[in-house]
């Protein structure tokens, strides 16, 4: 299941993916927000500790967060497209392999280019997330064009962001859209709780 969440006003305090992910853990486990304790893996990656079985990721760009909750480890990521004038083959130049930078350099316009990149750069941030190894596996050691063993699914979230989750799952996960646009809010009234939670 991947949840995504519009923030039309972003409350105080806490990314929102945080709160994203205990609404959506606290729902799919049909337990209450306030029952549910996080701990760190070996690797830094935000664990449930009462339910070792359930795998949750989450990622926030801008007014979108996502969280992906599955019963196999799983990573997610969400990135705005790159604006128009922005030098993204610069960073794709950086932290990109060679066969991603020809994916990218073939498409025939800017806009594609742009699109291309966002692509690539969401699909390497889910890998690496999938796992919790983050940057300590380096983003040009590897291309996430053809790697065994591993699925990404695209997952929209409108024409002006990419997102990307990457799981040994094949068949695409359920979607469940949020819009967070009030006081009154499930999200909000699960923020004000939860204002001093040091993992999640």
């Amino acid at each position: 299941m991947v949840y995504v969440l519009n923030v039309e006003r972003e409350p105080a305090g806490k990314p929102p993916g945080k709160l994203l992910a205990r609404y959506a853990l606290s729902e799919l486990l049909k337990v209450p927000p306030d029952s549910l304790a996080f701990i760190y893996g070996s690797r830094g990656k935000p664990l449930l500790r009462d339910y070792p079985d359930v795998h949750f990721n989450v990622s926030h760009s801008g007014r979108l967060a996502v969280c992906a909750v599955s019963s196999a480890p799983v990573g997610i990521d969400v990135e705005a497209v790159p604006a128009p004038g922005r030098d993204f083959m610069k960073i794709a130049g950086r932290f990109f392999a060679g066969e991603e930078l020809s994916y990218i350099k073939a498409r025939s316009s800017q806009s594609e280019r742009a699109a291309a990149f966002a692509e690539i750069w969401t699909k390497k941030e889910a890998y690496i997330k999938r796992d919790g190894r983050g940057l300590a596996l380096p983003l040009g050691s590897f291309s996430v064009l053809g790697l065994p063993d591993v699925m990404f699914h695209n997952i929209n979230v409108g024409e002006n962001a990419a997102c990307h989750i990457c799981t040994d799952i094949i068949s695409p996960p359920e979607i469940k859209r949020l819009i967070l646009d009030g006081p009154a809010d499930i999200i909000t009234a699960i923020h004000e709780k939860h204002t001093t939670d040091t993992v999640l």
